[in-house]
């Protein structure tokens, strides 16, 4: 009774990972590649891998196939035990994406202990056997499996609707935090002298700085400026910062939208899965070591962004927040002169 308890564990542990993870692939992608695997590999195993995990929980239901099905929910179970200790050990905390749309976090030992519990029950399957069959039953233990089944199931909605809590719980604090400084960005501050954080002036030539390309060439921001056909917005993001991934996320989208008036290219703070995740997106990216790029060009906050012209010159304010990056990004490509351009004042 115990071992058939553990397929039917695994079963629906696997069932709502699988389908969760299918119903958004586009997470489940990031997610992989944040772990390590090759950002063009990342869309078919965004679709093989809960296909796999769906196939095990298949295979545990019926006792002819429940050894085979726990076999693969083991290799399963310590692939992800190995990716994610490999993660920690790095320092770095992906989302896990273990349930996919329906519940991610960044990774931690809770993480590690959850999946080596389930490496438990799996090679007890395998080493033991699948144990009873669900149809040699009788009326009293099917009663009382499926009592135990509608608490674990009270348990799971328990769970859910606490973390569901906890995450209305930090919005509101957000929410709360954004209405007492209204007009703020939502954006995550660079320290840096209190003096040079306001960005570059209008005019200034930017700074000749050589940042490592996502290929690991090199190559000099100001150069890049000169030698493009269209005016150059550096677009500078940071990991760890949610504007940061949303702009990002919307980055492409908008690149379409600028139709070759203005080339968006990002200077990512940090080497890391997320440089491979960004250059997915095939978008133009230069990438900074540590912050050099920001104190260089004065950022106080990101994301933000600031519009060069192909001589090199800042040729807009600075801007911070992803709503102000996309507002001059778009305004930027009604604007017919570099030399005209909207600020908060009114016209320069």
């Amino acid at each position: 009774m115990i071992l058939l308890a553990g397929r039917l564990v695994l079963a629906v542990v696997f069932v709502v990972a699988g389908v969760a993870k299918l119903l958004d692939r586009t997470k489940t992608r990031e997610s992989l590649i944040q772990f390590g695997a090759p950002p063009k590999l990342a869309p078919a195993a965004a679709i093989v891998l809960p296909a796999v995990e769906l196939v095990a929980a298949v295979l545990l239901v019926p006792t002819a196939t429940a050894r085979a099905g726990a076999l693969l929910a083991l290799a399963l179970l310590l692939a992800f035990v190995a990716a994610v200790g490999r993660s920690l050990a790095r320092g770095e905390r992906p989302d896990c994406n273990c349930f996919g749309a329906i519940h991610s976090e960044p990774i931690s030992r809770s993480t590690l202990v959850r999946n080596f519990a389930l490496v438990a029950v799996a090679a007890a399957l395998v080493a033991a056997g699948p144990g009873k069959s669900i149809g040699s039953l009788d009326g009293g233990t099917v009663l009382a499996v499926a009592a135990s089944l509608a608490g674990a199931l009270l348990l799971g909605l328990t769970w859910f609707n606490w973390e569901l809590f906890k995450q209305n719980g930090r919005l509101l604090t957000r929410v709360r935090a954004l209405e007492e400084t209204v007009g703020a960005p939502p954006t995550f501050t660079i320290p840096g002298p209190a003096d040079k954080i306001g960005g570059l002036a209008v005019g200034d030539l930017v700074p000749d700085l050589e940042l490592a390309t996502a290929d690991g060439g090199v190559r000099s921001v100001r150069e890049l400026a000169i030698a493009s056909a269209t005016p150059v917005a550096f677009v500078f993001t940071s990991p760890g910062c949610t504007g940061c991934d949303q702009l990002t996320e919307r980055m492409p989208t908008l690149r379409d939208e600028l139709d070759g008036t203005l080339e968006p290219v990002l200077l990512v703070n940090g080497h890391g899965p997320h440089v491979a995740a960004t250059a997915a997106q095939g978008l133009p990216l230069l990438v900074q070591e540590d912050r050099e790029a920001i104190f260089a060009f004065s950022v106080g906050a990101v994301p933000a962004a600031v519009v060069v012209d192909q001589e090199g010159r800042v040729a807009s304010e600075t801007v911070m927040g992803p709503d102000a990056v996309e507002g001059l990004l778009l305004r930027m490509k009604a604007v017919p002169e570099l030399n005209v351009i909207e600020s908060v004042g009114g016209v320069r």
